[in-house]
C-alpha cells in the first residue's frame, strides 16, 4: 500500500526514515499500524508519515475478522451467554456488526476493527478518501 504512495514529492530519506521506524517496531505494533493505514486509507506519503506518531490516537481490536465476530462479542456482552446461542439463529450478525462499527465511527480491515479514541471517524476530513464523480454547478 505504501509503495503506491510513494511518488516525486516523497524524498528517498524520508522513505527510508519511515522504512526504518516500521522495521523497529514491534510485530504487533506493526499489525495495529497497518490496520490503521488501510482504515485511513491515505492519499499521499505525507499522512503514512504522520500516522506513525499519531497512533496512540486510535484503537485497534485484532480479534476481530468479521462483521459477525464484532456483533458476537457484543451479544456476549449485554447477553447471557447460553441465551446468545439460542438467539443467534434468528439474527442479522453481519448487519448487527455492520450497524455496531457504523454506530462507532469504525472501520473494519483485514487487521481488526479501527476506531479513533475521541470516537471521530476514523477519517478525517483531510484524510477523506477521494471519492470519483460529477459535481453539479449552479
Amino acid at each position: 500500500m505504501l509503495s503506491k504512495l510513494i511518488d516525486n514529492d516523497a524524498g528517498i530519506a524520508e522513505v527510508n526514515r519511515l522504512a526504518e521506524t516500521l522495521s523497529q517496531m514491534p510485530q504487533k505494533q506493526l499489525t495495529e499500524y497497518k490496520a490503521i493505514l488501510v482504515a485511513v486509507n491515505p492519499s499521499d506519503f505525507d499522512n503514512p508519515v504522520q500516522l506513525v506518531e499519531r497512533m496512540d490516537e486510535y484503537l485497534v481490536s485484532l480479534q476481530y475478522e468479521t462483521l459477525e465476530d464484532i456483533a458476537r462479542d457484543e451479544l456476549n456482552f449485554i447477553v447471557d451467554p447460553t441465551s446468545v446461542e439460542v438467539i443467534i439463529p434468528y439474527l442479522d450478525l453481519e448487519g448487527y456488526g455492520a450497524a455496531l462499527v457504523k454506530g462507532l465511527n469504525a472501520e473494519l480491515t483485514d487487521y481488526g476493527m479501527v476506531e479513533r479514541k475521541d470516537r471521530q471517524p476514523v477519517h478525517t476530513p483531510e484524510e477523506q478518501p477521494q471519492q470519483g464523480g460529477m459535481e453539479m454547478m449552479w
